[in-house]
């Protein structure tokens, strides 16, 4: 997921990236959620292309992909064929997605022209990460960081993970694969792990969690800088959200969660630099 400011000397605010991290705590709620008409109840993972300024989303029954406009209309569904279990997506650069399938362990990239409506497994690219898969408790979120093409999984319990996957995305042909942080050790209050999502204004990491409805950005350290509660009195929030699954920011600074099963949620930054 590539995040680009359009205007260079723009003004709109933005979280302060500072030795302090990544400041969730001007985000509000803008607007009501958008009931995303046209997904099946279990959309999950959610990515945002800046080339084309729309969301990317996937489901695991059927197994699908989703393009949606910022103001949630379905601009084009994609079948996956021989997919299996796909719960998140991230946004690679150049009309390259990554698809994470949760038993499988495993990461796809595919190509994604402006005119495809369907995908077969057999002719992507695939790396299948050590261990085994886990039932409803396996890997949930997928990003990348733009600059250096490192790929971050998080798995969601029994144990909670962070993965570090380097040499994949950018087709080096040295693999190496790595955990940064021990999210067992250091739970910042997460009883799950359900999205990620890397700033780069920041080089912080932002991680969800459906269980404990919060978000919470740290550094590659594992140093918390702040977190944002997802239930209602927070944030402008009237109500929980469901079980948040996919995050995002856009090129606009808007932040974007997923609540399984339809419902797209949408903060801006409030504060002034």
């Amino acid at each position: 997921m590539i995040l680009i400011l359009l205007e260079p000397q723009s003004t709109r605010a933005y979280p302060a990236a500072t030795l302090n991290g990544f400041d969730l705590n001007g985000y509000q709620l803008r607007g009501n959620p958008i009931v995303l008409k046209g997904i099946p109840d279990n959309a999950s993972g959610l990515t945002y292309n800046p080339e084309t300024d729309s969301l990317f989303a996937v489901t695991n029954n059927p197994e699908q992909l989703f393009e949606i406009s910022l103001d949630g209309r379905i601009l084009r569904t994609i079948s996956l064929h021989g997919f299996e279990d796909t719960e998140d997506v991230t946004y690679l650069g150049n009309g390259q997605l990554a698809i994470l399938e949760e038993r499988r362990r495993t990461i796809v990239i595919i190509d994604l022209p402006l005119d495809t409506n369907s995908l077969t497994l057999a002719h992507q690219r695939q790396l299948r990460m050590p261990g085994e898969g886990a039932e409803n408790n396996g890997f949930e979120g997928l990003t990348i960081n733009p600059l250096t093409k490192q790929l971050y999984i998080v798995n969601e319990k029994n144990p909670r993970q962070l993965w570090q996957v380097d040499g994949f995305a950018d087709n080096t042909g040295s693999i190496s694969i790595s955990n940064p942080v021990d999210l067992e050790q250091k739970t910042y209050g997460n009883t799950d792990l359900s999205g990620v999502f890397f700033d780069t204004h920041s080089d912080n990491l932002l991680l969800l969690s459906h269980e404990s409805k919060q978000l919470t950005s740290i550094n590659m350290l594992g140093q918390v800088s702040s977190q944002l509660r997802l239930k209602r009195g927070y944030a402008g929030l009237t109500e929980d959200i469901a079980q948040p699954e996919g995050i995002t920011i856009d090129s606009h600074n808007t932040l974007h969660i997923l609540g399984e099963p339809n419902l797209l949620y949408q903060f801006r930054y409030t504060l002034t630099p």
